[in-house]
């Protein structure tokens, strides 16, 4: 299915047309096959990605490209920004950066407050949040949780979303559990050990690290309670793709091509892991095995996790009814030149 055209998905319209491709033949120029990514000058085209976390093993490719040659002899000159989730949007706005990697949910939300970018594919589309349980309790599943207190980092965030899909599915009430909100990760990871909460749901990498330390234990992972979603995606701005399709085509040819040969070399993905984002071997080869094979290796966006992916944003921008999901603007990134 070709999801670049408006399709209508319970009740709302997804638009997919936003990002207008260029006509190569009405513009005189190569087609994709033999076309290169430098500009209108003749010079090579910079693209500049920002990421909304500065580490993180689903982002190797882009983060770790020149230990990796991601984009070696590309054609392309990749730039990596560093951002957060929170700066995500102004880093955008302000046009420091044409590609953003970053939360499915935060990127449908930015285009939803005016921000004119869109999403053209799937980093990790698995909702791979992992509930840890504390050690000072003694739940050995995710339904004995009943009655814990949740960390959180903040209202809307992926963890208090990953909590209000457990709860609803296991049909807990709102005096069944509490969350308690710790405004990022780190603060969130070190009330954690700290004891001030029964449990977190976070990135397989910080589940991992916390049981390979010994301070809890992963009863599950919350995918099955949240269903097809896309947890990190990327998206591009509108002006940018118009104007460099055939640099945005490389981009991402180059990068899919990176997580095939990750894939098949698994031991690559651990070096890289160890070396360039300081992980502990025991971390990166459970990484590895986890997680590695459900990266995407195409972008693809189904019509179902376009569906999760519109009630997630919704739910961040603090709408917990799923009343009003909000409309999502994607089209594949192969599209972009068609």
């Amino acid at each position: 299915m070709n999801h670049s055209n408006a399709r209508k998905v319970k009740g709302r319209v997804l638009a997919g047309l936003s990002i207008v491709a260029l006509g190569f033949g009405m513009t005189g120029c190569a087609s994709s096959d033999t076309a290169t990514a430098s500009g209108e000058s003749g010079e090579e085209v910079t693209v500049r990605v920002v990421t909304a976390v500065d580490n993180a093993y689903f982002f190797a490719p882009v983060q770790y490209h020149e230990f990796l040659g991601t984009w070696e002899d590309a054609g392309i000159n990749v730039e990596f920004v560093a951002g957060t989730t929170p700066t995500l949007g102004q880093i955008l706005a302000s046009g420091e950066a044409d590609i953003a990697l970053g939360g499915g949910t935060t990127e449908a939300a930015l285009r939803d407050q005016g921000i004119e970018q869109t999403i053209v594919g799937s980093n990790f589309s698995p909702w791979a949040m992992y509930v840890v349980a504390n050690n000072n309790t003694d739940a050995t599943t995710i339904e004995e949780l009943k009655g814990a207190n949740f960390g959180i980092t903040g209202a809307g965030a992926p963890s208090d979303f990953s909590v209000h899909k457990i709860a609803e599915d296991l049909g807990w009430n709102e005096g069944d559990y509490s969350t308690t909100a710790f405004g990022d990760v780190g603060s969130m990871v070190a009330g954690f050990r700290s004891g001030a909460v029964d449990a977190i749901i976070w990135m397989s990498d910080t589940a991992i690290s916390l049981e390979e330390e010994g301070s809890g234990r992963i009863l599950g992972d919350s995918s099955d309670y949240v269903g097809p979603t896309v947890l990190e995606s990327f998206s591009v701005m509108d002006k940018f793709a118009a104007e460099n399709p055939e640099a945005v085509r490389v981009f991402f040819e180059k990068y899919y091509e990176m997580v095939e040969k990750l894939q098949a070399e698994p031991e690559l993905f651990e070096s890289v892991l160890v070396e360039e984002g300081k992980y502990s071997p025991e971390v990166a080869k459970r990484l590895a095995e986890l997680e590695l094979p459900r990266m995407s290796a195409d972008g693809r966006i189904s019509d179902e996790e376009l569906d999760g992916l519109s009630e997630g944003a919704a739910f961040s921008t603090g709408d917990r009814t799923n009343e009003n999901p909000l409309a999502i603007e994607y089209t594949y990134w192969q599209d972009l030149l068609k």
